[in-house]
């Protein structure tokens, strides 16, 4: 019995290696960057952030989409579920650990040799030192990952992207990584023709415009965003809130003029409702853009992973990238914050907040995704059909527990539980 399970473990990494060396073209790396992730007290902590983003660094770079990933979540998937059967806490370990290694293998950040040791590692029982994953350590009496409810999120997440053309893009980063955000293996360009809601905001300088965030079109002339942008997105200056409509910044798009508005608590009484409303001198076309349905509390409730789409930074040090609108799928950690010590673990706020992602994952949104949306899939799941994304959330900040700047998990305030704020804000057309 023994012996067959290791026969297979180490077959299955070799198929999840030669999977991922065979899709090897490049080695992109993500980072939420300065200082918008800093693990302080909640109320200072949403000052940090926003000096992140007014200073953040101009564009610098571009870089190509990454490889496709669907044949290595297959291979990761087939493997995990050959050795794991029904048991979700070893399928999680073994799929995340072979994805892994396979991503590491991809960028040649590792050895065939290692293969023997991650196998090993996935399979180790865990216990409250941690336990090494390939060349990382992931805690898992201390993280999320002992969860049943993240690791069924996770199982079927992946067993999604593993069926042929679903359209899913989980990214999965080595233990080994700095962190991989909306960018890189796993993630791809969003096309011109979907999430045209996504936006980027900024302010008005001169006769230019400079951008800083994201945001999300969920009125005619209203942008959803986050509430540590206000200053950079004109917020308490002489210049206009600016939103530009398009896939890359560098090329030809449409940009509106606004007024941007914070949530009147935001930062206030030990909460975070990270949240601003841009309302726009006037509503955008429909052949240009159409608004974005604001996910039901039911519809937020039911999900097991998020859909999320930004204009961030796509280098370690937060320098480059940014402009460029791209997407990944993340498995939630926690749909609502509402769980005994999910405020504590995470440093989310309970009932108001979604949790996606977890240490070491990779997948997760960085400096200048602030404020963009996280999707949910509704309808018939059929993730090829703009129309059924609905949007749940905006991104706010880093967990707490994170180890990382990016990479380690992020919260999102859910827009069912801010619709009075959303909806009242004076010139808004739904």
């Amino acid at each position: 019995m023994r012996g067959s399970k290791w026969a297979m473990v180490l077959f299955g990494v070799g198929f999840v290696l030669l999977a991922g060396l065979a899709f090897a073209q490049q080695d992109v790396e993500k980072t939420k960057g300065e200082d918008e992730t800093s693990q302080l007290e909640p109320i200072p902590e949403l000052k940090s952030l926003e000096r992140a983003v007014s200073t953040r660094p101009s564009p610098l770079g571009r870089e190509a989409s990454g490889a496709d990933y669907s044949n290595i979540y297959k291979a990761a998937n087939d493997f995990a579920r050959a050795v794991a059967g029904d048991d979700d806490e070893t399928y999680t370990r073994l799929a995340s650990a072979a994805l892994q290694e396979a991503v590491a293998a991809k960028s040649g950040r590792t050895r065939g040799i290692q293969s023997l040791e991650m196998a090993t590692a996935a399979l180790a029982p865990a216990s409250p030192s941690g336990r090494a994953l390939g060349s990382g350590r992931v805690d898992f009496e201390s993280s999320v990952w002992e969860q049943s409810e993240f690791q069924k999120n996770f199982r079927k997440l992946l067993e999604l992207a593993a069926k042929p053309g679903s359209g899913i893009s989980p990214l999965l980063g080595p233990t080994t990584s700095p962190g991989l955000h909306i960018v890189g293996p796993g993630t791809r360009l969003a096309t011109d023709k979907e999430f045209r809601d996504c936006v980027t905001v900024g302010i008005q300088v001169g006769t230019g415009n400079q951008f800083c965030c994201t945001g999300t079109l969920v009125g005619k002339n209203v942008v959803v965003t986050a509430g540590h942008c206000f200053f950079c997105a004109g917020g308490g200056a002489s210049g206009a809130s600016v939103a530009y409509v398009g896939t890359d910044i560098s090329k030809p798009g449409t940009v509106i003029k606004g007024k941007i508005t914070r949530h009147p608590k935001y930062s206030q009484g030990g909460l975070h409702n990270d949240l601003s409303v841009i309302v726009l001198e006037s509503d955008v076309p429909e052949t240009v853009a159409k608004p974005r349905r604001i996910a039901t509390k039911a519809e937020i409730d039911n999900a097991t992973f998020v859909r999320a789409v930004g204009f961030g930074n796509s280098d370690f040090q937060s320098t480059t990238g940014f402009g460029i609108k791209r997407l990944v799928d993340i498995p939630v950690a926690s749909i609502s914050c509402s769980r005994p010590n999910d405020s504590t673990k995470y440093g989310c706020d309970k009932k108001l907040e979604l949790v996606a992602g977890f240490l070491s994952l990779g997948s997760d949104t960085c400096n200048g995704d602030s404020g963009g949306p996280i999707y949910v899939l509704t309808g018939d799941e059929d993730a090829s059909k703009d129309e059924n994304w609905a949007i749940a959330g905006a991104t706010s900040r880093a967990t707490s527990t994170a180890a990382r700047p990016c990479g380690d998990g992020g919260i999102y305030p859910r827009l069912d539980q801010y619709l009075e704020f959303i909806k009242k804000i004076p010139g808004g057309h739904f």
